[in-house]
């Protein structure tokens, strides 16, 4: 499979230690853009009026994917179901404190902060063959092009 013609489809997580996760695999985003805009209602008037409030505009949201271990295959692809260190060494690097570099589409990439909690959801135990993973993050600079 050549990379050129395979189009990008999945989440990608990358930081400055050169790692690079990604997965096609369970894949859910729930996103939000934020403003600060404030809603005024006026006394004798029929509709509200609205403020800006200063220059915050960013991205934030869940991102939540079963994030299995593509190291060791011919490509990024193809998955080793089930590595149970695979996944904790995945949450530990997510919280090394470090900003991260997501991908979300070929034209949807940002650098993001990985907030305070991590969570696993599985069906039965850590070592079931497919684990999801659900982290929230918020765009910490411009967007990359």
């Amino acid at each position: 499979m050549s990379d050129k013609t395979q189009k990008f489809y999945g989440v990608k997580i990358t930081d400055d230690t050169g790692l690079v996760y990604y997965t096609e695999v369970a894949v859910k985003n729930d996103l939000k853009h934020t403003i600060n805009i404030q809603t005024h209602i006026p006394i004798n008037s029929k509709f509200p009026y609205h403020t800006r409030i200063g220059k915050p505009s960013y991205w934030s949201g869940t991102i939540t994917g079963a994030f299995e271990n593509n190291k060791n295959t011919e490509c990024e692809h193809d998955y080793e179901f089930g590595d149970t260190e695979y996944r904790i060494n995945f949450v530990e690097w997510l919280h090394n404190g470090l900003v991260k570099t997501l991908y979300l589409s070929e034209s949807f990439v940002m650098p993001v902060v990985i907030l305070s909690e991590i969570s696993i959801e599985t069906d039965g135990t850590i070592d079931d063959p497919v684990v999801k993973t659900t982290f929230q993050c918020e765009q910490c600079d411009e967007r990359i092009k």
